[in-house]
């Protein structure tokens, strides 16, 4: 889809696909349809709103552009769902050797937008580098859930599983927020320097069926990981708030009966046991 810009005053709302294209040299080229006569308006507030992870860059320049006409537009909001570098939040020297979600933060910062709102995000630390910021829990994507399609409702769980220490939080708030009783922590053990995952496990748990929630599935080795560890009697279906499913769904489907997303990364990944969230539908309007 590329980026979204919606303008709105007291007037009209005005909603703008936009498609990025690349120099020759493969630097971004944003272009606004009518941009001069967009801005012959004057706005209470303009949002770009960016519907995939490599439009991040294009993205910050056409917000650059707005917000050095702030006698058209008083506010500025920039709309991230899935915040690039954010798995990166920290300088570890045995292996991510770059603070990622602090370069990121420092764009965001620098363009001076009014807000920025991102989806879930991986760590405390990616909204506290910068400051003017809404975060979307997953309790807030779940309640938008129950009103629309509704694939978490529709299920009965007998728990929530953390798949890790990180995911522990994450979990309680999704528990909460389904009316489900207990959640249970799991736990892997995984080598900095090599990324090797080794050594699931899970505390006690009673034969039923379960829902597994972490805010990023990339290649699925921890969730397929956490799978083959659990006792007989135990199902599972996985819900992640940004799905790359870099290796496909393949070993995914044969280990959850049910895989729950956003449309977070706009991958649009098709397959009868993967349902989605339409949060970009719901952010736009």
């Amino acid at each position: 889809m590329g980026i979204t810009l919606v303008t709105r005053n007291t007037v009209e709302r005005e909603i703008h696909f936009l498609d990025t294209s690349r120099y020759s040299d493969n630097t971004p080229l944003v272009k606004v349809p009518n941009f001069p006569a967009l801005l012959d308006e004057k706005w209470d507030a303009v949002e770009v709103h960016i519907t995939r992870p490599e439009d991040f860059h294009p993205a910050m320049m056409l917000a650059k552009s707005l917000t050095a006409n702030r006698e058209r537009i008083t506010s500025v909001e920039l709309f991230i769902p899935y915040f690039p570098g954010a798995r990166q939040d920290r300088r570890n020297p045995m292996g991510d050797v770059a603070f990622a979600a602090d370069y990121y933060a420092n764009i965001v910062e620098y363009v001076g937008a009014d807000w920025v709102t991102i989806y879930d995000p991986h760590s405390d630390v990616v909204p506290a580098l910068m400051e003017y910021v809404k975060v979307v829990s997953v309790a807030d994507i779940a309640k938008f859930d129950e009103a629309n399609a509704g694939h978490l409702h529709h299920r009965i769980y007998s728990g929530v599983i953390a798949p890790d220490s990180g995911a522990h939080r994450r979990a309680n708030l999704m528990a909460e927020t389904l009316g489900v009783p207990k959640v249970f922590q799991a736990w892997k053990n995984r080598d900095v320097a090599t990324g090797k995952l080794t050594g699931f496990g899970i505390e006690p748990i009673e034969p039923g069926h379960y829902l597994i929630v972490d805010d990023i599935c990339d290649g699925g080795g921890t969730f397929n990981g956490l799978a083959a560890s659990l006792p007989a009697g135990v199902t599972c279906d996985l819900y992640v708030t940004h799905g790359l499913f870099s290796q496909g769904l393949r070993e995914l489907i044969k280990n959850f009966e049910q895989i729950i997303t956003t449309d977070s990364l706009d991958k649009y990944v098709s397959h009868p046991q993967l349902k989605t969230i339409n949060i970009h539908e719901w952010s736009i309007r």
